[in-house]
C-alpha cells in the first residue's frame, strides 16, 4: 500500500484548521480570568504555574476536539453521502444547488 504525500504547508494548514483555533478562547479565557480573579483578591500569582496551566487547558481542549472528529469521521462521512443524494436530485429536478460531495 502506498502512503499519499502531502505538502507540509498543506498538512499544517489542515492541522490549524482541525484545532479551531477560536474556540479556544471558550475554555481560556474564563481559566485566565479565574487566575486575574484570583491574583486580585490577593493571592499569590506564579507566572511558571500559571503558564503551564493555560497550555494544560489548550491541550485537554485539543485532545477532546481531536477524539472528537476522530470517533466522528464515519457518521460524517455517512451524513456527506445522504446530503450528495439529496442535493443530486435537486439537480436532476432542475433546482440550482452547488454540491460539495464525495462521491462513492
Amino acid at each position: 500500500m502506498m502512503e499519499q504525500s502531502v505538502e507540509p504547508k498543506k498538512r499544517l494548514n489542515a492541522w490549524l484548521k482541525l484545532s479551531r483555533p477560536p474556540f479556544h478562547a471558550v475554555g481560556v479565557f474564563p481559566f485566565i480570568l479565574g487566575m486575574v480573579i484570583a491574583w486580585s483578591q490577593g493571592y499569590p500569582f506564579n507566572w511558571g504555574v500559571g503558564i503551564l496551566s493555560t497550555l494544560a487547558v489548550i491541550l485537554i481542549m485539543l485532545t477532546t476536539y481531536y477524539a472528537g472528529e476522530y470517533y466522528d469521521y464515519e457518521t460524517d462521512w455517512y451524513a456527506q453521502v445522504k446530503l450528495c443524494k439529496i442535493l443530486d436530485d435537486r439537480v436532476k429536478r432542475g433546482e440550482p444547488c452547488r454540491p460539495r460531495c464525495i462521491r462513492s
